[in-house]
């Protein structure tokens, strides 16, 4: 990841620091297992990926898989929002 490191100033949390995950690009931090998993697909010789979902998972693997070269077929929740 290369999205931002940022420190909180809170008083009662004064060492907390936090990703900005909205850096990414589908703005999902399901992008950084997204990233992980369908590059191991590509050099596995995949084709396609598959994924479950209820939302930003779905996004984010159809993105990387486009993104590679992969076809990707998303199956959402029933009850995922449109």
């Amino acid at each position: 990841g290369g999205t931002p490191l940022l420190r909180l100033n809170w008083e009662r949390t004064p060492a907390l620091w936090v990703k900005n995950e909205t850096g990414n690009p589908t703005w999902s931090f399901k992008d950084r297992f997204n990233a992980v998993s369908i590059s191991m697909a590509r050099h596995f010789g995949m084709k396609q990926v598959v994924a479950t979902t209820t939302g930003n998972h779905g996004m984010s693997a159809a993105a990387y898989a486009a993104n590679a070269g992969l076809g990707s077929a998303i199956y959402p929740h029933p009850q995922a929002p449109a």
